[in-house]
């Protein structure tokens, strides 16, 4: 508080008595109470402090706005300050509501509660408290975390909005289960070396086995340098103006099994067709475009091997990943399917392999 210079005996004797004629008595054990606002959260006006120790708690006016909060107005104060003054916290509507705001007393517990629920933005603010922490307002849409007080009040619980994100390969893996074998057996490196089925669940063809560097396609540095590659691949009459370059498109395969035919084309699956691939936690889309001949499986572009593994590891001619841990989920059905000028585009391959997974999970 200010100090004032001292007044002539006859001017402090009219201060005394105008004084005790404002309140009630000045024997009473604190100021009175300030009244709340009556609509837009105005404090009323407090009286002056009594002559004891205890200050008298201000209480918050009401919220006359959505998501506003009323002002607390202090309460009386004096020498031996007491517990500081309490705060109603203000009522919200749609977006959180600012806590009504106390001046707490000297190092003791007056902290102002934070504001009603949010809506579908941020939480309330904690009102604010000279004394103890004001408490964070929650937070119950799915936007931002409360402010907790100026004191020591926690933050806003923050609100749990859905879940936008893609599928990740953990809720892939999960939903797959245990092989419902549809086709196989088949070796993923050349006769009897493994004993490899297709399996389906629900709308989706899937297999577990090695990544192979496929490189048949467009010719073009380092694929011009593979001892089995091919200048196309098996989508290229499909194909609106030229192949695929192995090196640019991350593509996968599909085994044409003994006696070859294409027996995929039963359980929907097609040529262009969307596919996620799975290794050691990630999950890179691309497009069935090529066939293997016999029972070989377990084969992808140089671009998709070098989204897993990095370029320097995917030499044509030994490259790849050895262990059996890499899945290709298929799924089927026309529209997780790339066709004409979308068999090149590799971001509308994901857009497109994001959202059949997302309608495949149930998501």
């Amino acid at each position: 508080m200010k100090q004032r210079s001292w007044l002539g005996a006859s001017v402090l004797g009219a201060l005394v008595a105008s004084i005790t004629f404002a309140c009630s008595s000045q024997d009473a054990p604190g100021g009175g109470l300030g009244s709340a606002g009556t609509s837009n959260g105005i404090g009323g006006s407090t009286t002056t402090a009594g002559t004891t120790s205890g200050g008298s708690v201000g209480v918050a006016g009401s919220s006359a706005s959505a998501g506003s909060a009323g002002t607390a107005p202090q309460g009386g104060a004096s020498a031996g300050q007491g517990a500081g003054g309490t705060a109603v916290s203000g009522s919200s509507n749609s977006l959180g509501g600012t806590g009504g705001a106390a001046a707490g007393g000297a190092g003791n517990s007056g902290g102002a509660s934070g504001g009603g629920s949010g809506g579908t933005s941020g939480g309330g603010t904690g009102g604010t408290s000279a004394g103890g922490g004001g408490t964070g307002g929650t937070n119950a849409g799915g936007g931002g975390s409360g402010n907790g007080g100026t004191g020591n009040g926690g933050g806003g619980a923050g609100g749990g909005g859905n879940n936008s994100g893609p599928p990740t390969a953990e809720q892939i893996l999960g939903k797959l289960g245990s092989c419902n074998k549809v086709k196989g057996p088949f070796n993923p490196d050349g006769p009897d070396t493994g004993n490899i089925d297709v399996c389906q669940t629900g709308s989706v063809l899937w297999w577990k086995a090695d990544m192979d560097v496929d490189c048949d396609g467009i010719q073009t540095p380092p694929c011009d340098t593979d001892n089995t590659g091919q200048p196309q691949t098996s989508i290229v009459d499909l194909a609106p103006s030229g192949d695929v370059d192995p090196t640019k498109l991350p593509y996968f395969v599909i085994p044409l099994g003994s006696p070859e035919s294409e027996w995929y084309t039963a359980y929907g699956v097609e040529l262009g067709q969307i596919g996620a691939i799975i290794y050691k936690g990630q999950v890179i889309y691309g497009i069935f475009a090529d066939q293997a001949g016999g029972n070989f499986i377990g084969e992808a572009s140089y671009k998709m091997c070098s989204l897993f593994i990095g370029a320097g590891n995917c030499d044509p001619n030994n490259g790849g990943i050895d262990p059996l841990d890499v899945t290709y989920v298929t799924f089927t059905g026309t529209t997780p399917r790339a066709s004409d000028q979308d068999i090149y585009n590799h971001d509308k391959h994901t857009a497109l392999g994001e959202a059949a997974a997302k309608a495949w999970l149930g998501q």
